[in-house]
Parts: structure tokens; C-alpha cells; sequence
């Protein structure tokens, strides 16, 4: 089995197997097309991997999700519509089915896109007081949410 890491400044995902640790498979994060390229305009904060292990959902500090087929420089898709800065704790999560993406934003907001079309399918306004610090998916359609407020909240889809 494998775990990826991601590095601000590293144009790259490093996947490492677990079972010796040694170097890293490095695969560029600029896409598929440009895998000759060691340089990237974002860094990636935060990764998600899907239930099912075959997509890789990276939040950058660039207003941007990058769906990945995993361990592959594939980029199966690009979501924007949510705020992220190099200065904010961007969050992504898979729902329980795989279908969807759901990412926090900056401006204290949770968004929700369809793999399918990419396509915005819902905006919670105001989850939190703070900014939200951590998210995970849930069982079902539920995604549970934790902030700098001191509170955890838990969104089930209706």
C-alpha cells in the first residue's frame, strides 16, 4: 500500500510504499501533458483520497481543486467557484458515493461539486463563526465540519 504526500513549493505528489519507505514515485501535479515541467504556479494544502482509492482531490491556495486519477499525473478534472489564498486552510472531503467533491472556502462557505460536469451543486452560506479548521466525510451524505470557533457541526444532505 502507498500514502502521497504533497509540499508547498514541489511541483510534484510523492507517493511512498509502505513497505520500505525508500524514495518517493514523483508525479507532477502540472498535468499529464506537462509532466517535463518542475515548476508550479500553486501549492496543494490539503488532500483527499476517495473511498474507492481511484481519485485524488488536491485543495490549492489558488481558488482550485484538482481532481487526479490516483497515482497518475492525470488530471480527470479542475473545480473553481470557492476562495482560496496561500493564507487559508482550504479542506476537501469525497461524499460516501465518490460522485461528488466537497471543499471549505475561505469566506466561510462549503461547496459541493458534481464529478460528472464539474458543475456547482450547492453553497452552504456561514457554516461557522471561524474558519473552518478540518472536514471529513461521512456515512452517507454526511460531511462533518470543525472550526476555530470551537464547534463541530454535522451537515447531512437533505
Amino acid at each position: 500500500s502507498e500514502f502521497v504526500v504533497a509540499a508547498r513549493e514541489v511541483a510534484y505528489l510523492r507517493y511512498y510504499n509502505t513497505k520500505d519507505l525508500g524514495s518517493p514515485k514523483n508525479i507532477t501535479v502540472n498535468g499529464a501533458d506537462k509532466a517535463f515541467d518542475t515548476h508550479s504556479s500553486f501549492n496543494i494544502l490539503n488532500l483527499a483520497l476517495s473511498d474507492d482509492g481511484v481519485l485524488l482531490a488536491a485543495a490549492t491556495d489558488k481558488d482550485r481543486i484538482i481532481v487526479f486519477q490516483t497515482n497518475t499525473p492525470h488530471i480527470v478534472c479542475n473545480l473553481y467557484g470557492h476562495k482560496a489564498s496561500p493564507f487559508s486552510n482550504p479542506r476537501v472531503t469525497f461524499n460516501a458515493a465518490g460522485n461528488c467533491v466537497v471543499a471549505t472556502s475561505e469566506d466561510n462557505k462549503l461547496f459541493t461539486w458534481d464529478l460528472r460536469d464539474g458543475k456547482i451543486v450547492s453553497v452552504l452560506d456561514d457554516v461557522h463563526k471561524g474558519t473552518i479548521r478540518d472536514m471529513a466525510g461521512g456515512e452517507g451524505e454526511t460531511i462533518v465540519t470543525a472550526s476555530f470557533d470551537k464547534s463541530v457541526k454535522i451537515w447531512v444532505k437533505a
